[in-house]
Formats: C-alpha cells, sequence, structure tokens
C-alpha cells in the first residue's frame, strides 16, 4: 500500500511540475496528500497552496483550451 502513495505522489508532482494546463488535478490530488498526511506530513499551510494553484490551473484550462499555462 505504501508503494502505491510513493507512485501516486511522484506521478502528481511530476504533473504539477510540469505546468501542462490539465495539471490542476495533481495540484488538487497533492493538497489532500499534505493536508491529510497521505504519504507525506502533514503541511496545510503548502495544501492551502497546492489548491490555489490548483484553481488558478483549472481556471485557465477552461478558459483556454489546449494552452500552456504561464
Amino acid at each position: 500500500m505504501e508503494r502505491d502513495f510513493e507512485k501516486a505522489f511522484k506521478y502528481f508532482a511530476r504533473c504539477a511540475l510540469g505546468g501542462r494546463n490539465w495539471c490542476y488535478g495533481s495540484l488538487i490530488n497533492l493538497a489532500r496528500m499534505y493536508r491529510e498526511g497521505i504519504y507525506v506530513e502533514v503541511d496545510t499551510a503548502f495544501a492551502e497552496y497546492c489548491e490555489t494553484l490548483g484553481e488558478k490551473a483549472e481556471k485557465e484550462f477552461t478558459d483556454n483550451p489546449g494552452e500552456r499555462l504561464k
């Protein structure tokens, strides 16, 4: 089970760091992992930061589908 969380964390982090316009789901999932302490230590400030970025990415994607995040 722990290995699956490690794989999930790495996947979400890679997608989020890639800055692709579809990364908002990965940012939201990272936020959940940090908020609930899944595989990582709880860090609510970073979780809120990830959520903010995720919301921004989702808005940019829906406003400009197919474009990269700035």
